[in-house]
């Protein structure tokens, strides 16, 4: 959840960018042809994530992308 101090949704496929932007058109805008967190006088709008589920109707695309790796915790 790092989209509002990165660009965007930088590193994700087009289509699920549009996705979300269309399933949350009052938390997203396009800026510069980008989906990006929509902030207007520095409040977000929420309203589209009261919905059942974890708060979207829209699915990350997960091919491709990378598991994260384990983390070494606790540190020796």
């Amino acid at each position: 959840n790092a989209h509002h101090f990165i660009d965007g949704f930088d590193g994700r496929p087009e289509a699920e960018a549009r996705a979300f932007l269309a399933a949350h058109p009052d938390l997203y805008h396009l800026q510069d042809g980008r989906a990006r967190l929509k902030l207007v006088q520095g409040q977000l709008a929420l309203g589209s994530l009261e919905t059942p589920g974890f708060g979207s109707g829209v699915s990350p695309v997960l091919d491709g992308t990378a598991p994260m790796l384990k983390a070494a915790w606790p540190r020796p």
